[in-house]
């Protein structure tokens, strides 16, 4: 049923054998030893006659021959098929960390082909990757956040040699995530309304006004704002607009947020600017950090306060919030604003107890004559 011979008298050991179909094929061993040629060329032997007389089906071929390729083949296609996905495509930023991510890994381990992915030793790399990268604010470690975002690239590239067939199952799936409430490394302060203001005065002739009014008024992620199409804003009568939103958890649930007028005139003028490009992305360029950080030096509003609190674009999320709990607004709509699964995430993160609008609040809470109502 097959042969060996080498080219050269030191090279590797060349296999030749006949497919079920009947074609010849000739492969390397990988190997110059003759007897482990020999267990090589036995196995394919095996694999061909078990498939010709159908005791092999066609998904466990494929995943018997998956293991033959080394895996940097696979992580080119993947990382392409990100690229070029129809729902939701990979931003070049996310798409860069999550190559370096995925190389990372694969060279640490190191991982030559999928027989090689394991549980221990993405579990080993995280671990070290943990104690060896520095976080943000030039603390020594990365934080629970970081770890659970390089898990998830890692789980998600194992999903897709399942869903390909090149796997039988995950077997990422038991590395757990780490709770991050636990390790929370950004801590965020909220805005006042004379930074905003600021803010806008600046973005306006630059162009990044509607930008940063979705994140203030709507409180968009990034991520948000990103994927935002043309075809999930629909447009009122009144000049209002109502935005549906994906919900990031969930792949068959959106969420509705209203949009007010002048934001609404605001995207309206953005849209006529764009050709009219009815499914299109509402911001297809990306208003990156580095840009932001420049706005706000113009806009006067300083990274850090002098507690050691970030201003970001997510504070504008907890600004919202905090305004949002000072108007006395029920906690379950400021959840339902915010897009939280859970409501303790709205209360612990996002209110700034120690803003001039909570202050304020609080200000006229105490100034009121006698509020609960007793005499004396």
């Amino acid at each position: 049923m097959g042969s060996l011979y080498q080219i050269h008298n030191k090279g590797n050991w060349q296999m030749a054998y006949f497919d079920a179909s009947g074609k010849r094929i000739i492969e390397s061993s990988g190997s110059t030893q003759k007897s482990f040629a020999s267990r090589v060329l036995a196995q394919r032997v095996k694999e061909v006659l078990e498939e010709k007389f159908g005791l092999i089906s066609p998904s466990d071929k494929l995943l018997l021959t998956s293991r033959k390729k080394d895996i940097s083949e696979y992580l080119r296609e993947y990382l392409k098929w990100c690229e070029k996905g129809k729902e939701n495509p990979e931003t070049k930023q996310g798409l860069n960390q999550k190559s370096s991510h995925l190389h990372e890994w694969i060279q640490y381990q190191p991982i030559q082909n999928i027989a090689d992915i394991n549980e221990k030793g993405l579990l080993n790399f995280l671990e070290n990757r943990q104690s060896h990268t520095k976080g943000r604010g030039g603390k020594p470690t990365t934080g629970a956040r970081v770890w659970n975002i390089v898990r998830q690239h890692a789980i998600v590239f194992a999903n897709w040699l399942v869903k390909k067939g090149y796997l039988k199952g995950n077997p990422l799936l038991n590395v757990l995530r780490k709770k991050e409430d636990k390790d929370r490394r950004r801590q965020r302060r909220a805005f006042t309304d004379q930074e905003i203001k600021n803010l806008l005065v600046v973005a306006r002739p630059r162009g990044r006004e509607c930008w940063y009014r979705c994140a203030a008024e709507i409180g968009l992620r990034k991520s948000d704002l990103q994927r935002l199409l043309w075809n999930k804003i629909v447009w009122a009568k009144d000049g209002s607009a109502t935005l549906y939103i994906k919900d990031q958890k969930s792949k068959n649930r959106e969420d509705l947020l209203p949009v007010g007028n002048y934001l609404a005139e605001l995207l309206r003028n953005r849209f006529k600017e764009q050709g009219e490009k009815s499914n299109g992305k509402v911001f297809p360029q990306t208003v990156r950090d580095l840009t932001r950080r420049k706005d706000f030096k113009r806009a006067g509003i300083n990274e850090f306060d002098s507690a050691g609190r970030v201003c970001d674009l997510h504070s504008f999320r907890m600004t919202l919030a905090t305004k949002l709990v000072s108007s006395e607004a029920p906690l379950a709509t400021i959840q339902l604003l915010l897009r939280h699964k859970n409501i303790e995430t709205t209360l612990q993160f996002y209110n700034d107890a120690n803003s001039k609008t909570a202050m304020e609040a609080k200000r006229k809470w105490s100034q009121k004559a006698n509020p609960w109502a007793l005499t004396f």
